[in-house]
């Protein structure tokens, strides 16, 4: 049997999709593994919710692989009329490529804020360091020693 171009087409990028999320499947589930086990609490729910979100997107897109495959084996006409599960399946197949899209800009805000989450407690840590490094040293003034920058031994 000869498939139509456009079945081929169908066929190649449904296997395609279906290959993404078989990769995006396999990276979730080595990124888990890898994940430091004592996590704070708020980084343990951020992580779940990636994950969970990711899983989902995994699941999106393999229905979406089913749909295109379907979609392109359809006939977009029945008899001079439209046929109208050829419509219903690439509409179907347009709101799943959009609920991708809403997912993955949640996604990434989601990054954002556990960015911003992180760097803040760096800057704080570091100020905390310094500020403990100018009391050591406003101490040492006080007390009469001099501070050589050049022994790390001196504070």
């Amino acid at each position: 049997m000869v498939l139509p171009k456009t079945s081929l087409a169908g066929l190649a990028l449904s296997l395609g999709v279906a290959l993404i999320a078989v990769a995006l499947l396999a990276w979730q589930s080595t990124e888990r593994r890898r994940r430091d086990p004592s996590l704070s609490q708020l980084d343990r729910v951020h992580f779940f919710r990636q994950d969970r979100r990711r899983w989902f997107v995994s699941g999106i897109m393999f229905i979406l692989s089913a749909a295109i495959l379907i979609g392109s084996r359809m006939p977009p006409r029945l008899t001079n009329r439209p046929n109208l599960y050829f419509v219903a399946v690439w509409l179907v197949v347009f709101v799943l490529v959009f609920l991708l899209v809403a997912i993955a800009m949640i996604d990434w805000f989601s990054t954002r804020i556990y960015a911003r989450r992180h760097r803040t407690a760096i800057v704080r840590e570091a100020i905390e360091i310094l500020r403990d490094e100018l009391k050591v040293r406003r101490l040492s003034s006080a007390n009469g020693r001099v501070l050589d920058d050049a022994d790390p031994m001196s504070t």
